[in-house]
């Protein structure tokens, strides 16, 4: 779930957007991880309900995949407004920042080691 409205002001391609989600499922791949799917809002602020804050993304997304059970579903953000409609669907919430690493954070919720660090 990602906001993209660098889209719509002509700021990034679509096919540039798409080349960015290649090399991240190109990189978890390589982590033994897949990304099973994307799902992208182009729209700028205020000209759409896809958009987080808003909720349209998720219920897209449950649409397609209606085996999905929220209850089941984790978000991970940085931000309180990626948070709140995958909250609002009853899904998990997870935030990062520099204060709770994105690897950190996955590794607990997996209940692994989490990244190793070098001294």
């Amino acid at each position: 779930m990602t906001n993209q409205r660098g889209v719509a002001r002509g700021l990034l391609s679509r096919t540039d957007l798409e080349a960015v989600h290649a090399r991240l499922a190109q990189d978890l791949a390589a982590a033994d991880g897949r990304v099973d799917a994307v799902a992208v809002c182009p729209h700028d602020e205020g000209e759409c309900s896809c958009r987080k804050p808003f909720d349209g993304l998720f219920r897209e997304a449950l649409a397609r995949a209606p085996w999905a059970d929220p209850r089941r579903c984790l978000m991970i953000g940085d931000m309180p407004s990626d948070l709140e409609p995958a909250r609002g669907l009853g899904m998990r919430t997870e935030r990062v920042g520099p204060d709770r690493p994105f690897g950190e954070v996955v590794a607990r919720v997996l209940g692994g080691p989490g990244p190793r660090r070098d001294a």
